[in-house]
């Protein structure tokens, strides 16, 4: 367009609506062009200057941005949205503090100018300084209560001052004024799933999605609180299509490893949390979260790394010191991991799991009343999740266990059990029938038949019985030998027994598949079992594998490795069930909340052993763990003959050896020799009627 010397208003008229048209369409650099041209007619025109400095800013120029609409303002300094303005220029571009104080300076002259108070809300929530933020939002409410962006920022400024009810309040005033507001569904799903409302918070999730399929984040919502609520399988489909909508999205691929996890697939759920990593290097969560899974695949000294580097991103990040805790337990320092826990507390009162990591690293008394009245008090909450309710629960019942206070231990544990009971899903039939094919397929012919070739070696040992019963106190034990080293608990076999079919080609499931084993097979097993050894200890002669549930797995074993140590480890059946009852064990214990199911799986693990024991072609080496109380030397020098080792005293001095110990027991290997859990369950005998029953015991 010419410039009309004749009439340069009329000219400057068009070219503003022109410049205007452009800078609505977003035509940034026609807009920028004609407004240069507009400041040549009129250079002090102040409207101009103002809409330059915002051309400025959208295209990134933050120092020409300023300048601009600084010089509108010193021509006219009456215009409060030049202020705003001029704020939101220091805001876009990160300048937050510079920002907050131009705000305060500028409401010192304009104290009711609701757009300056929202720009100062925004900003005080950027610094992290959340109830002033809210204070913020109040005024600009208590002036245009219909502010709907006003007031859901409001509700996210409650949010993040802790104040959820406030929160809630607020959304649910926004979703009034705005029934498909999809991010007030979204944020109000969230307050809610943090809260421990799971199904309002799915609902929530869904009402968003309803409006808005494609929205990620709120899908990935929905994937984390179906995770919370155990529905693994849902739970992973949700998450899949968040990545499918945005592949870059860090926080499903964190939520996906949290599935993972549950799911027990180890390996996978370390893979999306560094993905999670790799597209979010400052995403504290995914690197606790890779922490704790490399802690559970035994590379301690990485989780160690992962752990501090989350704490370095967020000091105050109390799950990733409850991590830490976890981790210094493994090595057996309880000053360090209490003081972790003790930290963690501070900052979060809230984390059950760690009352009840703090109950078990110790023994109390009755002056630890303190203690119990926290508990107690937090217990109070109508609010509580159940899967923080039965964290204290434990918590309690191991207190008072120590205090022997017995009538009030068992209360505890058992509520504890009971809302941990609720989400397992135990079936005493098809357990017994899974035993009965076992015993049909491992039959005395099978042995007698086979003409497969194990491998020879007599380096595995499998510490084998049930749970409780002593296997990691005997791992500790011969882990003391300078030439054995303790593997702990290695998932091989109970992966094997799943992807046996597809091994052999089979349709057939497990144990059924077991009669179409051939010498390929055999020989790919032995392999990666002895490279699995291999790589957790090279020069050892001899390695543990402690995981009790495979007394499951020994007729496999005893084909593989004919020439293995197998230690099975017994208790007394009461104790053994009693002590299961008192642990909080993981969704593969299904049967450990409940007496009378925790009584029909072991009847079904002695029917079991008693068949190995008529039928194995290796020799069972048995180990009561009353008689290695009773008399331990003796006990501990059988049990190293028996590996062919010589003799060493470290293995007497057990408590001393510094290792990492992966399961509950950590804390108790550590102690010398103790009887106090010998006959045990008669502190509890009122209470045992359903697991006597289910034990074929008299009552």
């Amino acid at each position: 367009m010419d410039i009309d010397p004749e009439q340069p208003a009329a000219t400057f008229s068009r070219l503003f609506d022109e410049a205007i048209g452009h800078h609505e369409r977003g035509e940034l650099p026609q807009a920028e062009r004609l407004y240069r041209r507009m400041l040549d007619l009129q250079n002090d025109n102040v409207d101009v200057l103002h809409l330059l400095g915002l051309v400025s800013s959208q295209t990134g120029r933050y120092a020409e941005a300023v300048d601009f609409i600084e010089r509108a303002i010193a021509i006219n300094p009456d215009v409060p949205d030049f202020y705003n303005n001029l704020a939101i220029v220091h805001y876009n571009h990160g300048q937050y503090a510079r920002t907050a104080g131009f705000c305060e300076e500028a409401l010192r002259v304009y104290p009711d100018h609701p757009a300056l108070l929202a720009t100062l809300g925004n900003t005080l929530f950027q610094l992290g300084r959340h109830e002033q933020a809210a204070a913020a939002y109040e005024r600009v409410l208590s002036m245009n209560p219909d502010d709907l962006m006003t007031r859901f920022n409001l509700a996210n400024a409650y949010r993040e001052s802790g104040r959820p009810g406030d929160a809630i309040r607020e959304f649910e005033k926004c979703l009034h004024q705005k029934p498909d507001y999809a991010e007030a569904h979204n944020n109000l799903g969230n307050v809610l799933r943090m809260q421990g409302e799971w199904q309002a918070a799915m609902d929530h999730f869904n009402a968003a999605l309803e409006s808005h399929p494609d929205y990620t984040e709120a899908r990935a919502n929905l994937g984390l609180v179906l995770h919370q609520l155990g529905r693994q399988e849902e739970a992973l489909a949700e998450c899949e299509k968040a990545i499918g909508l945005r592949p870059d999205f860090a926080e499903a691929y964190n939520t996906l490893g949290l599935i993972y996890r549950k799911l027990e697939r180890l390996e996978e759920a370390r893979v999306a949390f560094e993905k999670a990593l790799q597209l979010a290097p400052a995403y504290a969560e995914a690197y606790n979260n890779l922490g704790g899974i490399l802690m559970l695949l035994r590379r301690l000294e990485e989780s160690q790394l992962m752990i501090e580097k989350a704490l370095e991103l967020n000091p105050d990040f109390a799950e990733a010191l409850c991590c830490l805790g976890n981790l210094h337990v493994l090595y057996g320092d309880f000053e360090k991991a209490g003081a972790a826990y003790e930290r963690a507390l501070a900052l979060d009162p809230g984390l059950a799991v760690v009352r009840q990591n703090i109950a078990g690293l110790r023994k109390f008394s009755v002056g630890d009343r303190g203690e119990i009245a926290v508990i107690q008090e937090t217990l109070r909450d109508p609010k509580l999740s159940d899967d923080k309710r039965a964290n204290l629960h434990f918590a309690l019942g191991k207190i008072y266990d120590d205090c022997g206070q017995y009538e009030q231990a068992f209360r505890h544990y058992r509520e504890g059990n009971e809302l941990v009971g609720r989400a397992m899903d135990y079936n005493p039939e098809e357990h017994e029938r899974f035993i009965g094919r076992l015993i049909d397929v491992y039959g005395a012919g099978f042995f007698r038949d086979c003409r497969l070739d194990g491998d020879p070696s007599q380096r595995p040992v499998f510490i084998v019985g049930m749970p409780r019963s002593g296997t990691t106190l005997v791992e500790q034990i011969i882990a003391s030998h300078p030439l054995a080293h303790g593997a702990d608990e290695l998932e091989y076999f109970n992966r094997i027994a799943a992807s046996l079919p597809a091994l052999l080609e089979t349709d057939s499931e497990y144990p059924a598949c077991a009669a179409r084993l051939n010498q390929d097979a055999v020989n790919v097993l032995v392999r990666e079992y002895l490279d699995l050894l291999s790589g957790c200890a090279p020069e050892a002669v001899r390695v543990t594998d402690k995981m009790p549930g495979n007394f499951l797995h020994l007729g496999l074993i005893a084909i593989l490795f004919p020439n293995a140590g197998i230690v099975h480890c017994r208790r007394n059946a009461l104790d053994t069930c009693l002590s299961v009852y008192f642990q909080k064990f993981t969704a593969r214990h299904p049967y450990a909340y409940d007496l009378t199911a925790i009584g029909h799986y072991y009847h079904q693990y002695e029917r079991l052993m008693a068949h190995w024991r008529n039928v194995l072609p290796v020799r069972l080496y048995e180990l009561d763990y009353e008689k290695l109380i009773a008399d331990k030397e003796q006990e501990i020098r059988r049990l190293i003959d028996y590996l062919g080792l010589p003799w060493d005293r470290r293995c007497l001095a057990f408590h001393e050896t510094r290792r990492p110990v992966m399961t509950a027991s950590s804390w108790q290997v550590r102690q010398p020799i103790y009887t106090s859990s010998i006959h045990r369950w008669k502190n509890y005998e009122s209470h045992l009627g359903p697991l006597k029953q289910a034990l074929g015991l008299p009552g």
